[in-house]
């Protein structure tokens, strides 16, 4: 549901459910740049670039393809 909501411009809802996910996926890259985008979405970059921090290093595990296109 979060790349559902995400394609419909439903950024709240999107990051709702991205949110869910990172409690039990910290390192999920699509989930982490969704709350990011959401954040950018409700005009605040700051808050963007605190999860942008957070995102792990892409040599240890790596992004999603999913997660790329969103970072």
């Amino acid at each position: 549901t979060t790349t559902l909501h995400a394609h419909r411009g439903k950024w709240p809802e999107a990051a709702r459910e991205a949110a869910k996910r990172l409690v039990h996926e910290p390192d999920d890259w699509l989930a982490r740049c969704v709350v990011a985008l959401a954040a950018v979405a409700a005009g605040d970059p700051t808050a963007a670039g605190e999860q942008l921090g957070k995102l792990p290093d892409p040599t240890q595990g790596g992004p999603t393809p999913a997660g790329l296109l969103l970072a």
